[in-house]
């Protein structure tokens, strides 16, 4: 029967002892901050863009070539006050190469541009959205001018107005 009664009051020792863990006054808290970066992000969708001036009429300058909305480009901002700027990193063009954005949700496209390594204005008027717009461009080429490729690499940035 000893055992019986020390198995007992160790039953009890033990409950007595959980009820004091599960009924603590005692707590313990910490801060926790959540904190929002800026997002401003943007891709361009449907890969590399060829102009290919080929025709002209007979004593005229050669025709120039419009490219439909050959790709479009996407945004996204939790900021209020942004734009998106656009440059060209070709310093030295045999032709003239002109953007403009179309059916544009999320902002305020700006007129036709001509590109060159100046960073100009693309897009103004970008608050907290979802944008995206179609991306036409248009090459030009007097007949005095020489034959083969320009290239660029046409960079959007999203920033601050």
């Amino acid at each position: 029967m000893s055992k019986r009664l020390i198995v007992i009051a160790a039953i009890v020792l033990l409950l007595t002892n959980l009820s004091e863990l599960s009924f603590s006054e005692n707590s313990s808290s910490h801060k926790v901050t959540v904190y929002v970066l800026p997002v401003n992000e943007g891709a361009i969708t449907k890969g590399n863009v060829t102009l290919a001036i080929n025709h002209s009429n007979a004593g005229k300058n050669p025709a120039s070539i419009e490219e439909g909305a050959t790709c479009d480009l996407f945004w996204t901002s939790n900021g209020s006050d942004k734009k998106i700027t656009v440059s060209s990193d070709n310093e030295y063009q045999n032709f003239t190469l002109k953007v403009f954005a179309e059916n544009i949700t999320g902002g305020f496209a700006l007129p036709e541009l001509t590109l060159n390594t100046m960073t100009a204005d693309f897009i103004t008027k970008i608050g907290s959205v979802t944008g995206k717009c179609g991306i036409r461009y248009r090459a030009f080429a007097d007949k005095s001018d020489e034959t083969g490729p320009d290239n660029h690499i046409i960079t959007y940035t999203l920033t601050d107005l």
